[in-house]
């Protein structure tokens, strides 16, 4: 389990928590397309007609310490000839002067005071690839300290060249080596072999918990139907925004305990299309009932409009072109020039479960965006580009993949806990 200081979960008003490649599913059927358990790195889930082998990779020990350095290993899986995962230091990693900011390469320095090598059977390389990342905190007596740092790497795997299946990683001034042993990851064939699953309007929620001393770590994965995988495929597809049902206007789940008590999630980890929760309770706390607010939908539709351009400093706001979509109509209420064309519509939803929130809008092959406030459940949107777009008298704005919420609420009670 990881150290509840390790990293702390930012809170974010946001329909999605990461935004990743999901597949479709029903529950306590089929899985549709190939997919792979990868334990602690989640569940892979092939492109139609894919033909790779897959991998699951566990790593022992779970992290290492030593004088007040952290070293975590997370989400390693393989694919064909490689295999890919994380490496996470967290402490008081590299301390410099303030004035030293702009002088100094923080992760050259880090490369060298934490490097990393490789060991596979009688060879050994040191680790060259992988982006990094970490953050630094600033104290009043002109220090800054770097608490994080973060590797992402990428190795070849020599299973079929050489039968190697067992990796070793060491980082500098640590004795102690991590073990990486690879294995073919075992297939999934429905929901119900992650955990306890719920299946609401097509979209399904795979459960499943498991503890140590005074913390539970439940994981959930999501199997999606064909309107609301689009959304998680593709992070520039659409926005995310606050769902109607969301809790304690923060987050768009929470986890209770067999009294009805919320317990304090502590730590979020992304998985493959799937998510960690670090939950403060013990075993006591059985069964678990994870809350999850509905999924986000899309679909192809699509409006092309003339958006008239006004002379001066005319406001147009009648006669102005209003679209009907499946599930919510987008009026624009106004059009203007300032510092080029500035245009505003709103979105009213309608239907019950399926209310339109969000569009997408374009000129020509130009993506727009703009500015959103929220009134009584209505999105309103105010867009401007340049003039230098249009003929200067009208411009073709096309509205296109409207996003919409899914009406419904996940209760998933875990009774049991993973072996």
């Amino acid at each position: 389990m990881k150290n509840k200081n390790r990293r702390k979960f930012m809170s974010f008003i946001l329909c999605s928590i990461f935004l990743t490649s999901l597949c479709s599913c029903q529950s306590a059927v089929q899985i549709e397309g190939d997919c792979y358990d990868l334990l602690d790195a989640g569940v892979y889930i092939a492109e139609e007609d894919e033909n790779k082998k897959i991998y699951a990779v566990q790593v022992e020990p779970a992290f290492m310490e030593k004088e007040g350095i952290r070293v975590d290993l997370n989400n390693f899986y393989a694919i064909d000839r490689r295999f890919y995962g994380e490496v996470f230091i967290t402490g008081e990693l590299l301390v410099y002067d303030e004035k030293e900011e702009n002088q100094i390469d923080t992760f050259d320095l880090l490369d060298e005071k934490y490097g990393m090598t490789w060991y596979f059977g009688d060879e050994e390389r040191k680790m060259i690839d992988g982006s990094t990342g970490g953050n630094t905190k600033h104290f009043e007596d002109g220090k800054r300290v770097v608490t994080e740092y973060r590797v992402d790497c990428e190795e070849y795997l020599y299973l079929e060249d050489k039968g190697i299946d067992t990796y070793y990683l060491q980082l500098n001034g640590f004795d102690e080596k991590f073990e990486l042993k690879v294995s073919e990851a075992k297939q999934i064939t429905s929901a119900e072999e992650i955990g306890v699953t719920q299946m609401l309007q097509g979209n399904t929620i795979a459960a499943r918990a498991t503890t140590e001393e005074d913390t539970i770590q439940l994981e959930y994965y999501r199997f999606l139907s064909k309107e609301s995988k689009p959304l998680y495929e593709d992070d520039a597809l659409t926005e995310y925004t606050v769902i109607p049902n969301h809790y304690e206007q923060k987050y768009n789940r929470k986890v209770t305990n067999k009294d009805g008590e919320e317990l304090p999630i502590f730590d979020v980890d992304s998985r493959m299309n799937g998510t960690a929760l670090q939950v403060e309770g013990t075993a006591e706390d059985f069964p678990l009932t994870l809350y999850y607010s509905g999924f986000s939908g899309t679909n192809d539709e699509s409006y092309t409009v003339s958006l008239p351009i006004p002379q001066g400093k005319e406001v147009l706001t009648e006669g102005l072109p209003s679209m009907d979509f499946s599930y919510g109509t987008v009026e624009i209420t106004s059009v203007k020039l300032s510092g080029g064309v500035v245009f505003e519509y709103k979105i009213t939803p309608k239907g019950e479960e399926r209310q339109m929130y969000a569009v997408q809008t374009k000129l020509g092959e130009h993506y727009l965006g703009g500015k959103t406030s929220w009134e009584n459940n209505i999105c309103y949107e105010e867009i401007s580009f340049d003039v230098g777009y249009t003929d200067g008298k009208t411009a073709e704005v096309t509205f296109f993949n409207p996003t919409y919420w899914i009406e419904g609420e996940y209760n998933i009670v875990i009774e049991d806990i993973v072996k």
